[in-house]
């Protein structure tokens, strides 16, 4: 599967994760394998807990991660024992990750995610980029082999 992601220059604190630990991405995925989302219902059925198909959005944080290749991102794994800030969305997964619930659009060739601050100081100045990337290590995370 796929995503796109937006690296920010953003603080992960910004969004309620620890801060300095990473560097803060909003990404854009869809995955019908799991659902990481389990305070939202992204496909209007009234169960929040089988969504994951439809294209939702994520902040996380990324570091280099030598197991996703040569000077390869990944996301932030929590090591056992660890507790870090995260933000209040946060799935439960032991990586860096928030489901803020912002609903990706999609129009011709574009990509949009509106995306709400309370403090909008704190993002003054920010700066992003984007990228497609293959996501591998989900089935991991959701506890299959």
């Amino acid at each position: 599967m796929l995503s796109y992601v937006w690296p920010t220059s953003l603080d992960p604190a910004t969004v309620g994760f620890e801060g300095k630990t990473g560097i803060l991405a909003l990404a854009a995925t869809s995955h019908p394998d799991f659902d990481d989302t389990p305070l939202y219902d992204e496909d209007g059925d009234g169960d929040p807990a089988n969504d994951g198909i439809r294209w939702h959005s994520h902040w996380v944080v990324l570091t280099p991660t030598e197991g996703c290749g040569p000077d390869a991102l990944g996301v932030r794994d929590i090591p056992g024992g660890e507790t870090p800030a995260m933000p209040a969305t946060w799935p439960g997964l032991p990586i860096l990750l928030g489901s803020p619930g912002f609903s990706p659009l999609f129009g011709g060739p574009e990509i949009k995610i509106n995306v709400a601050f309370n403090d909008t100081d704190a993002v003054a100045g920010a700066a992003y980029d984007g990228v497609t990337s293959a996501l591998t290590r989900l089935k991991q995370l959701a506890g299959w082999s």
